[in-house]
C-alpha cells in the first residue's frame, strides 16, 4: 500500500464520463489508446488480455514493461489536458516518439469501465496499485480520486516477470455487441491502429479467452495487419528509409525490377503470362462473363513518378509557412533544428512529408481477391479498401478517401497507409477536433495534405480505368476469334455430315455447306455455337457408372461447367421438378454442342426422368451427337437404338472390368475428351489429355512375365473404376424374372409423348 492514499483528478466525474464517451466511437479505439500509452511510456512490449467469458461483464487487461510511473508521473495521470510531450522535454527524454499530446488518452479507460485498477512500478520492489470506482450514487460535481487498494489477482503471470511498468485491468468491459467475426479480426483492428514502423521497437500481443480451457494458459500472438498486398494492381509509395517500405512491397518491386525487358523483348500480352510464376501476377475475373481471367503484373513506383500537372504542382514533401499564435520565446523552447522561426512576423517554416503507399486493387470481388491474396477480407469490422492516414505512428483517420471529394469509379478499389506528422507536429496548434478522432478541416495544414494526397489516388485510378480497357480489349479480341474458331468448326461439322450422309447428292451436299458458309460468315445473325458439353443422361440407381465417368473426366481438368450432370456433387441443387428440368434439360440440348451420353440399365428404363431425357436427346440430336454406355443392348431404349455401336458391360452375373470392357472403355472416354477439347480449342484453353492405349502382350507373354493385363492399363482409369464401379451397378438388382418383366414394359416410348417431345424440341 503506497504512502499516499489518494491522487485526485482535476475535473469531476460528470466532466470525466462525458469525455471518455464522446472521444471514442468503439472499443477498439480506446483500446488503441491504452496500448499508446504503453508505447509512449517506452515498452518494448505491450499485451491485451480480452477475458469474453461472459460478455457482458468482460475482463481487459493491458500491460506493457515501458518505465513505469512514479509519484509524479501519477499525478501528472490524474492531471486531464496536461502536454504529455511538453512534459517529456521538461524531464529530458524525446518527444519524437511520443504519440499522446493532451494528456487525455487515459479517458480511455473510462469508456470501457466503470471500475478498473492501475497497478505500476519503477523497479522490481517498488511497486503501488490504484482503484478508480464509478458508482452509480457518486455526486457528479465531485472531483473522482484513485484511491490506493491492494493488488488485485491478474488473469496471467506476465507480470512478476517484467521489472518496470503498469498494468490497467478494466472489470465490468460491456462487450455484447462484438460477435464472433469481430473477436477474429481485433488482432486486424488493432494492429490497424498503429504504423508499421511503430511496430519495428514495440510489439503487441494479443489473447482472447472465450472459454474456461484457454483461461488454464492463455495464448498471446503479435497482433499483424493483415493487407493484401498480393490483390494491389497499382501502388505508390514514398520512403526515405527503404527499410521502413512493407516487405510485400519489396518483393512486389524485385519482381517487376527482374523482369525490365519483359514488353520490349516481345513478351507482352496474356499468352506470355504463363511463363511469369502465379505469385508475381494478380488475375482479374471478366465480370459476367465464362472467360480465364485477365492476368496482370504489378508495378511499384514512386509517388512522384507520374508526371502530371497536379502531381508536380503537389508533390509529396516540401516546406510550408505557418503563422504562430503565442510568444516566439515557447515555440524557441520545444525548438527544430530543422523549422526556420522568423521572431518578427511571428511564423514558422516547416518541412512536411507525405509518406507510406497508397495501391489500388485489381479486384474487390471477395473470392476473386483472396485467389490473389489470401489476406484480403472485408466485413463490418474490416474494410480494404480504405485510405488510413497516421500521425506520429497513431491511427488519426480510418478511411481519408471520404474526405478526397473524388466520386469516379475505381475509388472503392483504393488501399494505403499513409502518414502526415506535420498534423501534429509540436510548433504548431493542436488541430484535433472534440473527439480526437478528426482534424479541423479548414486548418492550412489539412487542405494541404488533401492537395497532396488527392492527385496521387487520381493517378492511381487512371492506371486501373486503363488496365480495365485493356481487359475489355482482350476480351472483345478473344470473343471474335473464338466465334471465327466456332464457326470454323461449324463448317467443318457440316461438311463431314454431308460427306458421311450417303443419301444427300453431292451437288446438293456442296450448296448447302456453300449456303451455311456464307451465312455464318456474313452479316446474319447465325451464330455458331462455341460451347461444348457432356449431357449425361442415367437413373439414379445407376450413379455408380454415371460418376465413374464424371469424376475421371473432372480429376483430367474438365470443368463443372462442360457437363449437365444431375447427380453431379457440383450440381446438388438441380430441379426435380419435371417442368424445371424440362426447361435445363432444353436449354443444355439446344443452346450448346451437347453430346449425350447415355448411361441404360433396367433402372434407366424403368426411370421417368431418364426416359424423359431419353426421348429429348432422341428429338434433338443426330446419331453422331450421342454415346451409349449399357449394361445390356437389351437395354438400350427403342427411341436412340439404331443397331450402332455402344459400350456394353455385361459380363455374367457382376460388371468387371474385363480386358474387353477396358478398351471400350478407353474409347469411350477419348470420344468424351475429343468432343470437349473442340470447345477448348475454340476458345484456346488447355486440351485434356486423351488417354494412351499400350498393346498387351499374348496370355502366353503375360504368364511369362509374371504380369496380368491389369499392369498395362492407364492406373487411373483403374482407380476410378474400382472407386465408383467396383462390383455390381446398385446394391438392389432386381432378380431376373422382374428384370425382364420391367423391360418389356418400358422399352418402347409411346408415340404421342414421342411427338410432344418433336414439337418442343423443334
Amino acid at each position: 500500500m503506497p504512502d499516499n492514499e489518494q491522487i485526485e483528478f482535476n475535473f469531476t466525474w460528470d466532466a470525466l464520463k462525458l469525455l471518455g464517451k464522446s472521444l471514442y466511437s468503439n472499443a477498439w479505439s480506446a483500446i488503441s489508446e491504452l496500448v499508446a500509452n504503453g508505447i509512449d511510456a517506452g515498452a518494448s512490449e505491450v499485451t491485451v488480455l480480452v477475458d469474453a467469458r461472459n460478455k457482458q461483464s468482460a475482463t481487459i487487461e493491458i500491460m506493457d514493461n515501458g518505465s513505469g510511473m512514479d509519484d509524479a508521473a501519477l499525478n501528472m495521470y490524474a492531471r486531464i489536458g496536461f502536454d504529455r510531450r511538453q512534459f517529456a522535454l521538461d524531464h529530458g527524454e524525446p518527444t519524437d516518439g511520443v504519440m499522446g499530446r493532451k494528456g487525455i488518452g487515459k479517458l480511455a479507460a473510462l469508456y470501457l469501465s466503470d471500475d478498473y485498477d492501475l497497478l505500476t512500478k519503477t523497479s522490481a520492489v517498488d511497486e503501488t496499485c490504484w482503484n478508480l470506482r464509478y458508482m452509480s450514487d457518486v455526486d457528479g460535481d465531485e472531483n473522482p480520486s484513485l484511491e490506493a487498494t491492494e493488488k488485485p489477482e491478474l488473469l496471467t503471470a506476465r507480470w512478476e516477470q517484467t521489472d518496470t511498468g503498469t498494468v490497467l485491468k478494466l472489470r465490468n468491459v460491456d462487450l455484447r455487441h462484438i460477435g464472433e467475426v469481430a473477436f477474429n479480426q481485433l488482432s486486424i483492428r488493432l494492429a490497424n491502429q498503429f504504423l508499421t514502423t511503430s511496430m519495428h521497437h514495440a510489439t503487441v500481443k494479443l489473447a482472447v479467452i472465450q472459454n474456461n480451457n484457454e483461461a488454464a494458459n492463455p495464448e498471446f500472438q503479435p497482433v499483424k495487419k493483415a493487407i493484401a498486398f498480393h490483390n494491389l494492381a497499382f501502388i505508390a509509395t514514398n520512403f526515405p528509409d527503404q527499410l521502413d517500405m512493407p516487405n510485400d512491397i519489396r518483393n512486389i518491386a524485385s519482381a517487376e525490377q527482374s523482369r525490365p525487358d519483359f514488353k520490349e523483348s516481345g513478351q507482352s500480352g496474356q499468352k506470355a503470362m504463363k511463363d511469369v510464376p502465379r505469385d508475381e501476377k494478380v488475375l482479374i475475373p471478366y465480370r459476367g462473363r465464362d472467360l480465364t481471367p485477365y492476368q496482370h503484373l504489378p508495378r511499384v513506383r514512386w509517388m512522384t513518378e507520374p508526371k502530371t500537372p497536379q502531381i508536380e504542382q503537389n508533390p509529396v514533401h516540401g516546406s510550408e509557412e505557418f503563422r504562430i499564435t503565442g510568444q516566439i520565446h515557447e515555440i524557441s523552447k520545444l525548438g527544430d533544428s530543422t523549422a526556420r522561426i522568423d521572431a518578427e512576423n511571428n511564423t514558422v517554416t516547416i518541412p512536411y512529408q507525405v509518406t507510406g503507399w497508397i495501391g489500388i486493387h485489381a479486384t474487390i470481388e471477395q473470392s476473386a481477391a483472396r485467389d490473389n491474396d489470401e489476406n484480403y477480407t472485408k466485413g463490418r469490422w474490416y474494410n480494404p479498401n480504405s485510405l488510413r492516414l497516421y500521425v506520429r505512428d497513431k491511427l488519426a483517420d480510418e478511411n481519408l478517401l471520404d474526405k478526397l471529394g473524388i466520386t469516379q469509379a475505381f475509388l472503392n478499389y483504393v488501399e494505403g497507409e499513409i502518414s502526415f506528422d506535420i498534423l501534429d507536429d509540436d510548433l504548431l496548434p493542436d488541430i484535433a477536433t472534440s473527439s480526437r478522432q478528426g482534424f479541423d478541416e479548414l486548418d492550412k495544414r489539412w487542405t494541404l495534405l488533401i492537395s497532396i494526397v488527392k492527385p496521387q489516388v487520381q493517378a492511381l485510378i487512371r492506371e486501373r480505368q486503363q488496365l480495365a480497357e485493356e481487359q475489355r480489349n482482350t476480351a472483345n479480341e478473344y470473343r471474335s476469334e473464338v466465334e471465327t474458331n466456332a464457326k470454323t468448326e461449324a463448317v467443318r461439322s457440316i461438311r463431314s455430315n454431308i460427306r458421311n450422309n450417303k443419301g444427300i447428292p453431292p451437288e446438293a451436299g456442296n450448296q448447302v455447306l456453300a449456303d451455311v458458309t456464307q451465312r455464318l460468315q456474313g452479316e446474319t445473325k447465325l451464330h455458331a455455337k462455341e460451347d461444348y458439353i457432356i449431357f449425361i443422361s442415367h437413373a439414379s440407381r445407376d450413379r455408380r457408372l454415371s460418376d465413374f465417368i464424371y469424376e475421371y473426366m473432372r480429376h483430367i481438368g474438365a470443368s463443372e461447367e462442360e457437363f449437365f450432370y444431375t447427380s453431379s456433387r457440383d450440381k446438388s441443387s438441380l430441379s426435380k421438378n419435371t417442368t424445371a428440368l424440362n426447361e435445363q434439360i432444353r436449354l443444355n440440348l439446344t443452346q450448346h454442342n451437347a453430346l449425350v451420353l447415355y448411361v441404360t440399365s433396367t433402372n434407366f428404363l424403368d426411370s421417368d426422368f431418364a426416359m424423359f431425357e431419353a426421348g429429348a436427346g432422341w428429338a434433338t440430336k443426330t446419331a453422331e451427337e450421342y454415346q451409349i454406355m449399357s449394361v445390356q443392348h437389351s437395354e438400350i431404349p427403342q427411341c436412340i437404338d439404331d443397331n450402332r455401336y455402344a459400350v456394353t458391360l455385361d459380363n455374367g452375373a457382376n460388371i468387371t472390368l474385363a480386358k474387353d470392357h477396358y478398351s471400350s472403355i478407353v474409347q469411350l472416354l477419348n470420344e468424351l475428351i475429343k468432343h470437349l477439347n473442340k470447345g477448348r480449342t475454340i476458345k484456346k484453353n488447355d486440351l485434356l489429355p486423351e488417354i494412351q492405349t499400350t498393346q498387351i502382350p499374348t496370355e502366353l507373354e503375360l504368364r511369362q512375365s509374371g504380369k496380368t493385363e491389369e499392369n498395362y492399363w492407364d492406373p487411373d482409369v483403374l482407380q476410378y473404376w474400382q472407386q465408383y464401379v467396383d462390383n455390381g451397378i446398385t446394391t438392389d438388382d432386381a432378380p431376373l424374372n422382374e428384370y425382364e418383366e420391367k423391360l418389356s414394359q418400358a422399352r418402347t416410348l409411346h408415340s404421342d409423348h414421342v411427338q410432344k417431345l418433336k414439337e418442343l424440341y423443334k
